[in-house]
């Protein structure tokens, strides 16, 4: 290959494929050969053999060496390698045995390497100790730039057979170390050599730099020659230069610029002719010019034909410089036009070009008239001229041009060329015209609209006593006065009224601002009245003038667009059917009462306030001694002002659903296939069972052609299963958390989502995809897969629609409560991510269900009931076997050994209730019952616990499915049996304290029986999905929104907040051309320019007498927002002042108009810039405390949350006396010193953490003391943390938690968040695979791994079959065994939870130091872990003491 150009020969017999193979790696191997890479070995004639380098410092240390031996399976073969392909040519180096008693070797080596390792004291005591290791002695030989090596057989070797071949191997590879040691490198550049001979810092105790004439020479070892070439190369500046037109560097200047500033500042760049010149860093310099290039090559073109005449008419009118300034300031990209042949239009946008195309077809135009005759040639040239003139006062805006007819005068044509508008009028001129002599009808244009309604006295003060033609003004559709009659009188009529109305004083007088006109409307309409009967003028107002004249009412109906409320969501009419501005409201707001029946309708709120679904079906139950109402577990619905601007209703809702997919209601559902066949999974085959064939021949009709793993086939859904669409996913096998099967079912599981915005869908249902026969995932890994693409979409995509996602578990199967677990705390987790709202809400079939009687509250649990704190617990036990796994077990092992004592001398009788004190266990009494195979007698124990717990004042317990455990009852009739057991015991007993009766069931099926069971006992008529009080308050929000009109504007305006941020930037020009057609204007008419001017005077000293002027600098409204300059525009249009640019400075406004409204405006001005400056200053305040301390909330699901920025500076700096808000929009009451929040119904805990500068405390972590890195926290067993770990633990292991302990040690932890961002980064899928993992330890081994972390120093203390790492279980079951979590003396066992970076993993080997190259391409790209079995891994290995942090501490039994 071209890439291998350094050949060495050998000389073999008949070599196989794999002894080639088996040489050319001895070749490869640095440490055995001295080689490198090398290409595959050929045959070069006879018994030669060649092979090639890719190097040639490698082919030259394997000439370096005599002989090579190879161990090969025929047996050991000895190779003497040779420069050319003839064995008897001499290679590089020679051999010389003086005698039989000594040896010598030389070597070739460059000179300035001799040099260093004669004069470096260092290097030539590391030579010469590793030489007399071997009994040689050394000489430099530096005028034939050699070393020659001599040593003494008998000495070193004792003159054996074989001696001098192994002694040169020894001498070689002392060479060979020193040559990877030290090296040399020559520095040609002369700004480099300048350097280098300048600064004597190059120049230390391992670095030589040795100076020639044109170059020099840096020598040493290898690490610190290439740290000084580092330094040297930065040093350096380097200069290019990039040839660019002026045109293109207009183009790109602005956002090259800004690149080169954010990613090279220290590059200068600077343009000359044609030419960007860029000095600076050479790495700058080159990313500059390569930058440029590519923006160069962005550059867009457009060329367009266009008629010459208006090619021409471009080129000397200046338009095109016009268009490209208005370009510039309109439009994102800037576009640059070229008039040649063609028009060329250039820019970086494709849509900018489009869009200034669009405008040039607009505003440029060229027309051709026909003549109807060219006997008037002369005078129509001279009317175009006279137009031409008009138009062109200022600026050539039109041009024309007479084109003789080919076939005669008769074909006369004449073509008129310019802007639209212009084109336009003389192309009417030319019209008007040739319309002369028939009989016609023609207008003359009043140059006021006010004329109209007095045109009688002008027609008769000018004396147009006309009688030929009929003479009427009208204002329709412009103000005119229309000549009709035969087209020569008409004409003559047209001419003598243009020229007596031209004979009037006529004149406009414009007063600043339209405040003026309202002015001599009230106050100065005497003086204006005196005015004309002094002068004898008349003084009419300007039509088209804003009057200001204010409406009934400041909201018209009009302005409720989107159906803030709707007509018909409250009874009566909110807006009257005419939307007129003068009724708003028609009758009362709400007509009886505001809630009636079902309170509001699903549509009451439009969807851009509230979603429709916060407040669906009834919200006010109906009355009754009893209710039933199940409660999310995780809930962020709310209708507060969400000042994080992260509304919680425009989320997604997700539902955890225990049931069978094809039962499921929704628009679409997901499923995997096989080999593009429906039935290939068993979800497929069950789809299939309750849709029949209909959806086998819908499938059959989307299937089409083959499709790739990870496809979509999109399937209309048949009517028996009630849905829009089913999306079958093409899924792989399982073959490896870093195979193809799950970027293939993550790419589907996208897709999918995709999908169902793209259609509008509502709701879509997963199912857990993989773990079942076919495609063999390991559990954990298909809900990680399908969790993470769901939070990906919440994360990232527009969820349109879309407003609820089911992800559905198949009761009944082996790993459904697993699977369970794993889905519920992925999506708890990330409900919230730092103050960012995610998901809407959470809610599962396996929340907690409520029913109400009377005065108690029972409540259906799932969960462990070790984990309960109630004042009363329930045990079941035989009361003789106490050491059997299970709850009785857990319990006593808290309890303590006294209360079993108690039991195993207790004689209860059947049916009696067993009462001890609670021993350690976290409750006030332990209540004992032996349940037996019959419900009759669950019941009666059910009843007598309630009554016991009565009697003895307790006000909470945690009742067991008593019966349903070793007892053998279907769980229907033990909920049956329980259920009966508490009414008869609440109906029949007077309630004093006992308010909460908890029913703890630790078996899916078991809560989704006793669930049924509920739903079946108690109406649903009566469920209440909203608690009483937080009903309350939203019926006085409700109340408070349709009180008065004022508040239903402030609605209006938050949701065009809502759809348009608040500008950071204002734009003043906004009040300026907000009043360009509001100007005060008055029309004089007079018989002499004297009397005009004298009125107009008069008028004007009487107006300006009630007016004043302020001017407002630009650095003073820099401080207002474009929201800022959209109130004042209103109060301008409403003062009616006038606001313009002020010449005392670019950017500076000038207000002018009536004392009283300057006055309102410049205190408006005030009154925001000080707001502005409050909450800019409180922004900043917000946003530094952020970073250094939190503010949390326990959520409801046992997970701290953080608080938005308002709510946490308001904690902190003891500001929430009127409460907070949450991410979730949702406002509480705060206690700080107890460190509570309260909202109706709910009260949650709070804390602060004060994060240290270079690090940030995790959310559950309890606050540490300045200077304490570590810090072990005792869980509380009622906590939600405490819960979830013991769970976690007890799901595989049948042990008894003692104790679990938090550690919290900020070395390890920051250690194990830069690893976990390297690997997250190095894997590239923003995963860096953590798991909570198990790891069983010891009493002696505890206290080092607290402090110093998982340490790999000891491996092999238990196993090593998988590497020499550290040992992780996935199971808690495995970590328990004796052997691993070794018992102390009172029979305690000890096991870490520890958070383990799995990242990409494969299976681990016996005496692996690390783990195996990713790809044998890139040796150093390395695996993350290994674990036992890559199908379904039971235990990970760790190589990285960072790659693990010991999270927990769980003791146990």
């Amino acid at each position: 290959m071209d890439e291998y150009q350094y050949p060495l020969f050998f000389e073999a017999k008949d070599l196989t494929d794999r002894e080639r193979e088996k040489i050319r790696r001895h070749f490869q191997k640095k440490r055995d050969s001295g080689g490198g890479e090398c290409g595959v070995i050929e045959k070069a004639g006879g018994n030669m053999y060649k092979i090639s380098f890719k190097e040639k410092d490698d082919q030259e240390r394997v000439l370096q060496r005599k002989f090579h031996t190879i161990s090969l399976p025929s047996g050991d073969v000895c190779l003497t390698v040779s420069r050319t392909s003839s064995p008897d040519q001499p290679g590089t180096q020679t051999f010389t045995k003086t005698n039989t008693k000594s040896l010598e070797k030389i070597f070739r080596m460059d000179i300035y390497l001799l040099h260093y390792l004669r004069d470096n004291a260092k290097a030539n005591k590391v030579l010469q100790k590793s030489l007399s290791a071997i009994d040689c002695t050394l000489e430099f030989n530096i005028d034939d730039e050699e070393v020659v090596v001599r040593g003494d057989i008998e000495k070193g070797l004792g003159g054996a057979f074989g001696a001098s071949e192994k002694w040169e191997i020894q001498v070689d590879r002392v060479f060979i170390g020193l040559t990877e040691r030290y090296i040399s490198h020559h520095v040609l550049e002369p700004k480099q050599v300048r350097l280098l001979q300048q600064d004597l810092s190059f120049v230390t105790d391992d670095v030589k730099v040795y100076s020639e004439i044109g170059y020099s020479v840096i020598v040493g070892e290898a690490q610190a020659v290439k740290e000084k070439i580092e330094i040297l190369e930065k040093s350096t500046p380097t200069r290019t230069e990039v040839p660019i037109t002026g045109k293109q560097f207009t183009l790109i200047e602005e956002e090259f610029t800004r690149e080169m500033s954010a990613r090279h500042p220290d590059v200068q760049i600077h343009q000359s002719d044609n030419l960007i010149i860029m000095e600076g860093p050479d790495n700058g310099v080159q990313s500059g010019a390569k930058k440029l290039f590519e923006m160069m090559k962005n550059i867009k073109e457009k060329r367009v034909k266009l008629p010459t005449d208006l090619l021409t008419f471009i080129s000397s009118s200046g338009a095109a410089s016009k268009f490209q300034a208005r370009f510039q300031q309109n439009l994102r990209n800037p576009v640059f036009l070229e008039v040649a042949s063609d028009l060329l239009l250039s820019s970086l946008s494709s849509g900018a070009l489009d869009e200034a195309w669009a405008a040039l077809q607009r505003d440029l135009k060229v027309d051709t008239v026909k003549l109807h005759s060219a006997a008037h040639l002369d005078r129509i040239k001279e009317i175009l001229n006279k137009a031409k003139d008009v138009a062109n006062n200022r600026e050539l805006r039109v041009n024309f041009s007479v084109i003789p007819g080919v076939g005669g005068p008769s074909e006369t044509k004449v073509r008129i060329v310019g802007y639209s508008e212009n084109v336009k009028k003389l192309k009417d001129v030319l019209q008007e015209y040739q319309m002369n002599h028939v009989e016609t009808e023609e207008t003359v244009n009043l140059p006021h609209p006010e004329m109209v309604d007095c045109f009688d006295r002008i027609r008769h003060l000018i004396g147009m006593n006309q009688t030929k033609v009929t003479l009427r003004a009208s204002s329709s559709p412009r103000p005119h006065v229309l000549v009709s009659g035969p087209r020569c009188h008409v004409q003559e009529a047209h001419q003598a009224l243009t020229s007596a109305l031209a004979s009037l004083a006529v004149d406009t007088l414009v007063l600043d601002g339209p405040g003026a006109q309202r002015f001599f409307q009230t106050d100065g309409k005497v003086g204006k009245d005196l005015v004309e009967s002094s002068c004898q003028v008349l003084i009419k107002e300007q039509q088209g003038v804003n009057s200001q004249s204010l409406s009934a009412s400041s909201l018209s109906a009009s302005s409720l667009s989107g159906s803030i409320l709707s007509g018909s969501s409250l009874s009566g009419s909110i807006l009257s059917s005419s939307g007129s501005s003068s009724s708003i409201l028609s009758g009362s707001i709400l007509s009886g009462s505001i809630l009636s029946g079902s309170i509001l309708s699903s549509s009451i709120l439009s969807s851009s306030i509230l979603s429709s679904s916060i407040l669906s079906g009834s919200i006010l139950s109906s009355s009754g001694s009893s209710s039933f109402s199940a409660t999310s577990g995780l809930s962020s619905a709310g209708l507060h002002h969400n000042t994080s601007g992260n509304i919680a209703v425009d989320k997604i809702s997700l539902m955890i659903k225990i049931s069978n997919l094809e039962d499921e209601k929704v628009n679409a559902m997901v499923a995997p296939m096989i080999n593009k066949k429906l039935t290939s999974t068993n979800i497929g085959k069950s789809l299939l069972s309750k849709a029949g064939n209909l959806l086998q021949s819908n499938f059959n009709a989307a299937a089409g052609s083959a499709v790739s793993p990870g496809a979509v086939i999109q399937v209309t859904g048949p009517p028996s299963l009630g849905l829009t669409k089913l999306f079958f996913i093409e899924c792989l096998p399982w073959d490896g958390a870093t195979g193809q099967s799950v970027q293939a079912l993550s790419n589907g599981l996208k897709r999918c989502l995709e999908l169902c915005v793209q259609q509008g869908l509502t709701s879509v249902a997963f199912p857990i995809i993989g773990p079942g026969i076919k495609l063999k995932y390991p559990p954990r890994e298909a809900t990680q897969v399908l969790t993470e693409s769901i939070y990906q979409f919440g994360v990232s995509a527009s969820s349109g629609s879309l407003n609820t996602i089911h992800v559905v578990l198949k009761p009944g199967y082996p790993d459904t409560e697993e699977c369970y677990h794993d889905v519920y705390t992925q999506f708890s987790s990330n409900m919230n991510v730092g103050g960012r709202v995610i998901f809407r809400s959470l809610t599962s079939d396996l929340d907690d269900v409520q029913m109400k009687m009377g005065r108690a509250t029972i409540r259906l649990v799932f969960g462990d009931i070790t984990n309960e704190t109630t004042d009363a617990i329930v045990n079941t036990t035989d009361f003789v076997n106490f050491q059997n796994d299970g709850v009785c077990k857990d319990i006593l092992t808290v309890a303590g050994p006294q209360v079993e004592a108690q039991l195993r001398a207790a004689n209860v009788t059947r049916g009696e209730v067993f009462t001890t004190p609670p021993g350690s266990f976290p409750c006030k009494a332990l209540l004992h019952v032996c349940g037996e195979r019959d419900a009759g007698l669950t019941e009666l124990l059910v009843c007598r616990i309630i009554q016991l717990c009565i009697s003895s004042g307790h006000k909470s317990v945690a009742i067991p499915a008593i019966g349903a455990g070793t007892g053998g009852l279907d769980a229907c009739v033990v909920a049956g049996a329980i259920l009966r057991g508490i009414k008869t015991a609440t109906s029949s007993s007077t309630f004093h304290h006992l308010t909460d009766i908890r029913l703890i069931l630790i078996k899916i099926d078991v809560f989704l029986e006793f669930k049924k069971e509920a739903m079946q006992k108690y109406s649903s008529a009566v469920i209440n999905r909203v608690s009483a009080p937080q009903m309350s308050s939203l019926q006085q929000r409700l109340q408070q929104r349709v009180q008065n009109i004022q508040q239903l504007q402030q609605l209006v305006q938050q949701k065009q907040q809502q759809q348009t941020p608040r500008s950071l930037s204002a734009d003043p020009s906004i009040l300026q051309s907000s009043v360009t057609d509001q100007k005060s204007s008055f029309l004089f008419v007079g018989l002499s320019r004297q009397d005009v001017d004298k009125a107009m005077a008069k008028l004007q000293d009487l107006y300006q007498t009630q007016c004043s002027k302020q001017t407002f600098t630009k650095e003073r409204l820099e401080g207002l927002t474009q929201d800022d300059m959209e109130d004042l525009k209103q109060l301008v249009e409403t003062e009616g002042v006038r606001v313009q640019m002020d010449q005392s400075g670019p950017g500076s406004l000038m207000v002018s108009g009536l004392k009283d409204a300057v006055n309102q405006v410049t205190q408006k001005i005030n009154t925001i810039l000080q707001d502005n400056l409050r909450r800019e200053v409180r922004a900043k305040e917000e946003e530094e405390l952020y970073g250094r301390v939190a503010w949390c909330i326990l959520g409801v699901n046992g997970n701290w949350e953080r608080l938005p920025k308002k709510a946490n500076h308001e904690l902190e700096n003891n500001g929430a006396a009127g409460g907070i808000v949450d991410t979730n929009n949702i406002q509480w009451t705060v206690d700080l010193q107890r460190m509570e929040a309260k909202r109706p119904g709910q009260t949650a805990k709070l804390k602060q953490l004060k994060n240290l500068p270079d690090f940030t405390f995790p959310l559950y972590w309890d606050n540490m003391a300045a200077g304490e890195n570590m810090k072990v926290v005792v869980l509380d067993p009622s906590s939600a943390e405490y819960r979830t770990v013991k769970e976690a633990f007890k799901r595989t292991a049948a042990k008894t938690v003692i104790r679990i302990e938090r550690l919290q040690n900020i070395h390890l932890r920051r250690g194990y968040e830069v690893q976990k961002k390297q690997i997250s980064d190095k894997t590239g899928r923003n995963s860096a695979g953590e798991k909570l993992l198990y790891h069983g330890t010891t009493q002696d081994n505890c206290d080092s791994i607290m402090k110093t972390g998982f340490n790999r120093s000891f491996a092999g203390q238990n196993a090593t079959a998988y590497g020499d790492g550290t040992y992780f279980a996935v199971d808690a079951s495995y970590s328990a065994n004796t052997v691993y979590s070794k018992p102390a003396a009172d029979g305690s066992q000890m096991m870490f939870v520890a958070r383990v970076l799995t990242g990409l993993y494969t299976v681990g080997k016996y005496g692996m130091k690390a783990p195996p190259a990713f790809n044998s391409q890139q040796p150093h790209d390395r695996y993350d872990s290994v674990v036992d079995n890559t199908q379904k891994p039971s235990m990970y290995v760790a190589f990285h003491d960072h790659q693990a942090y010991p999270d927990y501490l769980i003791t146990f039994k």
